[in-house]
């Protein structure tokens, strides 16, 4: 009797076991999401454009900032890029970065306003040992210009 009850609570068991590895891998709840961890941008699957094309003349561009945060841009054709919801000092500053087409190129127009905001977040944060404590006041302060 002892040994009926042992082999049925053993395939009881194995059963529950089973039952919780197909869950967990059928649901990738064993994996840690990349995107949920990784901060640098993803380029689209099936970008149109390589980084640096030059297309023919005729065409037309949808030009854009290249990164996700930060103050040294660059901007390019459109690629699909997907951004983390991550908010960096200085992004307030995107708001000024006008991205056209020259010629068969995307460059960055006349960047005096975001040069202006620039230089005021990097004078903001002088001297700031972690710089949190002043984000709030920089942001408002260098947004607003």
């Amino acid at each position: 009797m002892k040994k009926l009850l042992l082999i049925i609570s053993l395939i009881m068991n194995l059963i529950l076991a089973g039952f919780l590895i197909w869950y967990f891998v059928s649901n990738n709840n064993l994996f840690i999401d990349p995107i949920l961890t990784d901060t640098s941008p993803v380029p689209n699957e099936n970008p149109t454009l390589p980084s640096g094309s030059i297309v023919p003349k005729d065409q037309k561009l949808n030009c854009q900032i290249e990164q996700c945060n930060g103050l040294d841009l660059t901007c390019g054709p459109d690629q699909g890029l997907m951004c983390p919801m991550i908010y960096k000092a200085g992004d307030v500053c995107r708001k000024y970065v006008d991205c056209i087409q020259v010629g068969n190129k995307c460059e960055m127009g006349t960047p005096s306003k975001f040069e202006e905001c620039k230089s005021c977040i990097q004078t903001c944060y002088e001297g700031e040992a972690d710089g949190i404590s002043l984000m709030d006041e920089c942001e408002t302060k260098c947004g607003n210009l």
